[in-house]
């Protein structure tokens, strides 16, 4: 009998299914399909983002609403070529008789918006999605993108400014000194009035748990612990990863960087934008074999 999840087991399964199932609905959209199954996996993808939104994963949550807007997009140029949906045939008996449908009228008659469960309004908008060309969609999707993500900083900032610190565990904390004898932390709390751990020599080794305030997110800590690092100064600065990344590292992963890689649209080939963010190679090469 396996022993149960513990909630970060299972908060990263969660996101790994997450994960998967983005991925699906991603090559989904090379495959042929109806504006029915547009339609549904457009509402998945939704409801994921709905779900990372509620995690809080920053991530997850850039990239359902990305994969969204582009099935919006697709199932707006289904519904462009849609037949619209046809009345009822007039009873040939006269003028004055019932109207009447043949099963087969029925069955092959496309569906409504109504049936389809999509709205006037959202028919509309994605359908001028449709007609917008390759390259100024791409910049729309990118443009949407950074929104999101100013108005998660903003959200970030807010929430630090509100709650409290976060302290490292005693025991973890512990096991660091013993291995790399701390001498100093440019995070400290209580922080001291004025103190300004990214303006501040560091010391032989230093501990780094960044803090947030004034603008400063992770970037602006790594490239100070890389300044004090080039001094010849011990530096272990934590940051919270996800799984996937750690176990490719420590199956012996090396990373490249490939720069803001403007990825091609699956339509026609039509470079993006760029997202503005580094794209990362993780490279796993075959061990090396004794001789």
């Amino acid at each position: 009998m396996h022993a149960p999840l513990t909630k970060i087991e299972a908060a990263s399964l969660a996101v790994a299914e997450c994960r998967r199932l983005l991925a699906d609905a991603h090559r989904a959209l090379a495959e042929p399909c109806t504006v029915q199954e547009a339609k549904r996996t457009r509402d998945m993808v939704r409801a994921l983002q709905i779900c990372a939104r509620e995690a809080k994963n920053t991530e997850l949550i850039d990239l359902s609403g990305e994969i969204r807007r582009r099935w919006e997009r697709r199932t707006g140029e289904l519904l462009k070529v849609m037949d619209k949906a046809k009345g009822a045939r007039g009873n040939p008996n006269g003028r004055g008789a019932r109207i009447v449908q043949s099963p087969e009228d029925t069955a092959q008659q496309p569906s409504t918006l109504k049936e389809l469960g999509i709205t006037k309004t959202q028919s509309s908008r994605w359908q001028k999605l449709a007609n917008l060309a390759p390259s100024a969609f791409e910049t729309y999707v990118t443009d949407a993108k950074n929104r999101a993500e100013k108005g998660t900083t903003a959200a970030l900032r807010a929430a630090v400014r509100d709650k409290h610190y976060w302290l490292t565990p005693p025991d973890l904390m512990a096991e660091l000194q013993l291995e790399f004898d701390f001498d100093f932390d440019p995070c400290p709390y209580p922080r001291p009035k004025g103190f300004d751990g990214l303006k501040e020599e560091w010391g032989r080794s230093s501990y780094v748990n960044p803090i947030f305030g004034n603008g400063n997110g992770p970037t602006a800590w790594a490239h100070k612990a890389i300044k004090e690092n080039k001094k010849g100064k011990t530096v272990v600065m934590v940051w919270p990863l996800d799984r996937w990344v750690l176990a490719l590292l420590e199956a012996g992963a090396k990373i490249r960087n490939l720069g803001n890689v403007k990825w091609r649209a699956v339509e026609d080939g039509t470079p993006g934008t760029g997202n503005g963010r580094y794209t990362a190679a993780f490279i796993l090469k075959p061990p090396k074999t004794k001789s």
